[in-house]
Order: structure tokens, then C-alpha cells, then sequence
């Protein structure tokens, strides 16, 4: 046993006292000291393990001299060299090379030391008394760590998604080579820089608007190159953000494809439809029909509206994601709000439903279409009314940042099940969980999606089953003339 790091001998390890592995390492590890007697000692120690090879070093520019030839697995810092400069030192060390893990070693057990190291980003702490098991231990623990987290970078390295992790400060801590070629970024170190600096995808710093809180975020990213990323922004508390992207353009192209495909079709649906329901209103005229031929009639009438509904739906979506409603204008959101509600009081009334608005006389303006505003607002409460129970709930708030326009619409119905959640915004997608009445053509949310994105904002739900759910559209401000 060491008992004190100055004033000791050489001596053998005793391999028969621990296991095996202990004394296989296969690594290069450098000792930062200035004092020869600690150097030689730590240096003679780590020697008689088999596989070990071991450098050292006097001082911090030896150290960045011998890092310019050669890059050890592991260094040893001397903590008492230069122990007021120590956490300094630490950090610019891990900023230039943030893969060599650093051992600190100290002369006596003390919480200074201790801190020093754990702010320093070390990642362990060696202090006597020491036992040649024990410092063995700890140099092969921090190896095999190192081993891991080399690993798991080579894994994320290698993944042809694009992964980019940022810190709760906003600087990047991680990107991989798949997203430095989705945003063309350059090839030099871009580790501790503010992701502001780094990323100038407009989509992307979109998501990233620290004004929005939310558990999940994501949406779709569109690059210079006309490629589409699906980009899925992950809160990790205590570490920042995780960013996935998966490249989408031939699924894009494919849902483009269909869409026209349906649109042709849809559109050649509407006269034959609109045939059949005229003549369906003539029959009544031409000859007396018994209450059973009138019960048929109207069950006929309402299957060719609702199909007329559908098309109609299938064609305001197309048109929309079309561009053919690329006219826009500069509109206060907060009265578009106010029109939509018009001509939904009868329904709200109808199912005793209590409604609270927050929606202040000043609201900022957006530039957008209004008549597509206004089925973006209708189809959004129309939603939280046929979802909320009767005698319930509806909320509609409209709020902003210094930036964006925020208009949220609750309820408090059954909620959307986290496996539907992701999947809403889909065409003819229904909740596995929603009314057996509930009615409507599964395009309403679709609607509401294209309508958000044609404005270059974002929508998503928060919703807990049980306690309803809130819809939130994140539109652009502009400023008034």
C-alpha cells in the first residue's frame, strides 16, 4: 500500500490479489506532473500491468506539445499543479479534446479536489491512500467507459439519419456526419458552438424557438438541395436537446402523386353526384311516396352529401397544397377567430356546452388567406366541439410572442392516446379511442395542417386521456402598414 505519494519506493503488484482483466489493458496513458516523485511513482505503477504503456509529462505546454504527435486513451492530471488555474485549465483541455478522459490526482482526500474534478469534467478522482488494486480499478473502469461512449459515437456516427445534440446553454455538443451534409455545413470542429452560429435552416431554428414549450416537437425540414428531412426535436432534461432528421422526398413525391391522383378522381366524382342528388330531390315532386320510399330518399340525400363533403374536402386540400391560394393578405388573427365562431354558437348550444375565450381586442396581424384562416379556425373548434362531452368544456385562447401568434383551442374530452397522437394530422386518420357518433371525413386535421404550413407556421396537440386535449398553431407576426 501507498500511504503517501512523495518519499516512496518502486515496488511489484501482487496480481494474484484481483482479477485478471485488471492487469490485460491495452492502453497509452500520460501522466501530467510536475513533481518527480509523483511522476515516477505513478509512472512505475501503471508500467508493471501488462499492456500499459505510459508517458509523462512536466507541464501544460509539454502536454500540448506531446498532443500535437500522439493522443493518449487516458491522462492522469496532478492536481496540485497550478490548483488555482485548475478549472480553467480542465475546461480548455475537454474543449480541444474532448475525447481523452481525465483522471485527477490529488495529494489528500479534500472536497476542493473533489469539486475541482467534477466541474473540470473528469472523470474520476485518485487520492491516497492508495492500494494497487485500487487505482488499477479506477484507470480500467474509466477505460472501459471511454470504450462505451467510443461505441456508441461510432454508432451515431455511422447512422445515415442525421443526429445533432444540443445543451441546455444552445451550443453543440454533438453532430454527425449525416446532418453536417443535410445543412452543408463545413468539416471543422463545430463542438461548443452556438447552435445560431452553426445552423441557418429557417424550418429548423424554427422548431428550436425557445418560446415554445412542449414535450415533442417535430415537423418537416426543407433544404436548399429541395430534399425534405423529418425532424423530430426530443427535450432531455439536465442534458438539452436531441435532434433526429430522416430524409422523407420520396415519400413526399409519393403522397404528391396520390394527392393528384384523388384530386383528378375527386373532381370527376362532383357532376355525377351532383346529378344524383337533384334528381333525389325531384322524387317527392313527380308522385306520392309512402314514409318508408321517404325514409330511403333521405337516407340517400345524406350518404350523397356526405360523400359530396368528402370530395369537397379531398379538392380543398389539394388546392391548398397545390399553392393555388398563394393570396395573402395582412389579417388580425383574433377576428378571424371571431368569425369562425359564428357560425358554430347553434352547435355549442345544442350540446350545452360552456365556451371561455381569451382573445384580447388588440391581436397581432398575420399574412395569410382569410378564407383559408377561417376553415383552419372552423375545423379546429368544430373538432373541440364534437370531442368534448356534453355539458362540457371548450377553451379558445389567442396569445403571442414577440414573433408569433399563438391561438390555442382546448377541450376537455377523452383525450388522444400517445400511440394516435403522432398519426392525427393524417388523412383519414380517426382516434382508436374516439365516439362511435363522431362523425366527419378523417380530412378536417389534414386541412388544418396544410393550411398552418402554406402560412409557414406549425401546429401539434398536447393531450392526457381523460383530461382533453389543446391545439396550438404557431403563426408568423408581421407588422402592420
Amino acid at each position: 500500500m501507498i500511504t503517501s505519494v512523495h518519499g516512496c519506493t518502486p515496488y511489484k503488484i501482487n496480481y494474484k490479489k484481483f482479477p485478471v482483466y485488471y492487469c490485460m489493458i491495452d492502453a497509452h496513458i500520460l501522466i501530467l506532473s510536475s513533481n518527480d516523485e509523483t511522476g515516477k511513482i505513478i509512472t512505475q505503477l501503471l508500467q508493471q500491468s501488462e499492456g500499459l504503456r505510459v508517458s509523462w509529462v512536466k507541464d501544460v505546454l509539454s502536454l500540448e506539445i506531446f498532443l500535437q504527435n500522439e493522443t493518449p486513451d487516458l491522462l492522469i492530471w496532478d492536481g496540485q499543479d497550478n490548483p488555482e488555474d485548475l478549472p480553467q485549465l480542465l475546461d480548455s483541455f475537454n474543449e480541444h479534446c474532448p475525447d481523452i478522459p481525465v483522471v485527477l490526482l490529488g495529494s489528500e482526500p479534500s472536497f476542493s479536489m473533489a469539486l475541482s474534478a467534477l466541474r473540470g469534467g473528469c472523470v474520476d478522482f485518485i487520492y491516497p491512500p492508495f492500494t494497487d488494486e485500487g487505482v488499477l480499478k479506477i484507470i480500467t473502469s474509466s477505460l472501459q467507459r471511454k470504450k462505451k461512449s467510443e461505441q456508441s459515437q461510432i454508432i451515431l456516427a455511422r447512422m445515415t439519419e442525421g443526429v445533432l445534440v444540443i445543451n441546455s446553454e444552445g451550443r453543440v455538443i454533438f453532430i454527425n456526419q449525416a446532418a453536417r451534409q443535410a445543412f452543408d455545413l463545413e468539416s471543422g470542429n463545430l463542438i461548443g458552438k452556438p447552435y445560431k452560429e452553426v445552423l441557418h435552416n429557417t424550418d429548423l431554428l424554427a422548431l428550436l424557438d425557445p418560446s415554445i414549450q412542449t414535450e415533442n416537437l417535430h415537423g418537416e425540414i426543407s433544404l436548399a438541395d429541395g430534399r425534405v428531412l423529418n425532424c423530430q426535436v426530443t427535450p432531455i432534461p439536465e442534458i438539452g436537446y436531441v435532434i433526429t432528421l430522416q430524409e422523407i422526398t420520396h415519400l413526399k413525391e409519393l403522397d404528391r402523386i396520390k394527392t393528384d391522383f384523388v384530386n383528378a378522381v375527386s373532381h370527376d366524382l362532383r357532376s355525377p353526384l351532383t346529378a344524383i342528388l337533384g334528381y333525389v330531390d325531384l322524387l317527392e315532386r313527380v308522385g306520392e311516396v309512402n314514409s318508408q320510399q321517404k325514409d330511403f330518399i333521405q337516407r340517400v340525400r345524406l350518404s350523397v352529401q356526405s360523400i359530396t363533403a368528402l370530395i369537397n374536402d379531398l379538392l380543398d386540400l389539394g388546392r391548398i397544397e397545390a399553392g393555388f391560394d398563394s393570396q395573402k393578405e395582412i389579417t388580425p388573427l383574433g377576428a378571424i377567430v371571431r368569425y369562425s365562431l359564428e357560425g358554430l354558437t347553434n352547435a355549442i348550444t345544442s350540446r350545452s356546452q360552456v365556451l371561455e375565450l381569451d382573445i384580447p381586442n388588440e391581436t397581432p396581424y398575420v399574412l395569410g388567406n382569410p378564407v383559408r384562416l377561417r376553415q383552419m379556425c372552423f375545423n379546429l373548434i368544430s373538432n373541440a366541439i364534437k370531442y368534448a362531452p356534453i355539458g362540457g368544456k371548450i377553451r379558445i385562447q389567442v396569445s403571442s410572442t414577440d414573433d408569433h401568434v399563438i391561438l390555442q383551442v382546448s377541450d376537455n374530452g377523452p383525450g388522444i392516446t400517445p400511440q394516435d397522437q403522432p398519426h392525427i394530422f393524417d388523412r383519414f386518420y380517426r382516434a382508436s379511442n374516439q365516439p362511435s357518433d363522431a362523425s366527419g371525413t378523417g380530412l378536417g386535421l389534414a386541412i388544418v395542417k396544410s393550411i398552418v404550413e402554406d402560412h409557414q407556421g406549425r401546429v401539434w396537440v398536447d393531450s392526457l386521456l381523460g383530461h382533453g386535449s389543446t391545439f396550438t398553431v404557431l403563426l408568423p407576426i408581421v407588422e402592420r402598414p
